[in-house]
């Protein structure tokens, strides 16, 4: 039995020989701050507000936060022991405190921030149920890893408004021709990471660029096969990784079964005659995809390389059964415009 659910990753990029069923969906994964242990505190504002906060530190987009990003609150203590408060989580950082009190009344707690802010902007923060916030402005960054600014800084996936691209597919040897256009692109939180929400004229998807990964999710897509996912989320290419640099994805299908895929980094610098064009800078994805199926275990269904230039994006996708070599998908890019 053989799902081909091999190619997820055509638009976001727009080659995920999927067609999509795309829905709207409303995120709000982030848990809210937690506060637990044996003290019973509350905020110094009778009302449940912080009391002037104090925040210390930089705060850049693409730089982790450390020691010195601190934030600092003053709390009733009721009644002493032990404590740890912990802030929601947002634009990818989040701030947490623990210990314990041996005195009652007010008291000074310093909550230090971890993770990496994604994006530039003001994020307020919460604690739990109650009004005792902040807000942490982050400045953006300044030079993105990958050489490129705005939606040009992942330049082996450049994802601009206005961009249009046209592949010549064919499917068990049938030709057609897949045009997709980027009509639109809005920033959207989802697990606490930005990611922008694009329009093209198949449907729509999610986008993440961070220090050169591109990273995915599509939900509702069908795949050759008539198999709908839920849920399809991706890293397809790590531009700055070295060649022979892997990772993986799982993704549950609709009968339940792990679609397993496995990327690898297979050349870098490659130049290749695509369709009409001469491209000189290419990274060469190699992904296989299978299925875990107990008892059998993994059992492969697809083999594919994926083709990204440099200022271009995806150029070409080769699929082909990993048992009998016969060629399922390909597709080479026909036109193409980037703003």
């Amino acid at each position: 039995m053989k799902t081909i659910c091999h190619s997820f990753i055509f638009f976001v990029f727009l080659i995920f020989i999927l067609t999509g069923c795309q829905k709207e969906y409303s995120f709000d994964d982030v848990a809210p701050g937690t506060s637990s242990g044996s003290a019973v505190i509350s905020f110094v504002d009778s009302s449940g507000n912080c009391s002037a906060p104090v925040i210390v530190g930089t705060f850049q987009a693409g730089n982790a936060l450390d020691g010195s990003n601190k934030i600092t609150i003053q709390v009733n203590v009721t009644d002493t022991g032990s404590y740890a408060l912990s802030s929601n989580s947002l634009n990818g950082i989040q701030f947490s405190a623990s210990g314990g009190f041996t005195l009652k009344g007010t008291q000074t707690i310093i909550l230090t921030g971890t993770g990496t802010p994604v994006a530039g902007g003001s994020f307020n923060y919460t604690f739990g149920n109650s009004r005792c916030g902040f807000s942490v402005t982050c400045s953006g960054n300044a030079a993105p890893p990958s050489g490129g600014t705005g939606c040009k800084a992942c330049v082996y996936v450049p994802l601009c408004v206005g961009s249009k691209y046209s592949y010549y597919d064919t499917v068990y040897g049938v030709a057609s021709i897949k045009n997709g256009d980027l009509l639109s692109s809005v920033d959207t939180l989802i697990n606490s990471k930005i990611y922008q929400k694009i329009a093209v004229s198949s449907g729509t998807g999610y986008y993440n660029c961070t220090n050169g990964e591109t990273n995915t999710i599509a939900y509702g897509a069908t795949s050759l096969g008539g198999i709908t996912l839920q849920k399809i989320q991706m890293t397809m290419i790590k531009a700055n990784a070295t060649v022979g640099t892997t990772w993986s994805d799982d993704v549950i299908n609709q009968l339940g079964q792990t679609v397993v895929q496995k990327f690898t980094i297979e050349a870098k610098g490659v130049s290749k005659m695509v369709g009409t064009f001469n491209f000189t800078d290419i990274i060469v994805v190699r992904l296989e995809t299978g299925i875990d199926l107990p008892p059998f275990g993994y059992i492969g269904s697809a083999l594919s390389k994926y083709y990204y230039a440099k200022g271009v994006g995806l150029v070409e996708v080769t699929t082909a059964d990993p048992n009998s070599g016969l060629e399922i998908f390909h597709s080479v890019i026909k036109s193409y415009s980037i703003p």
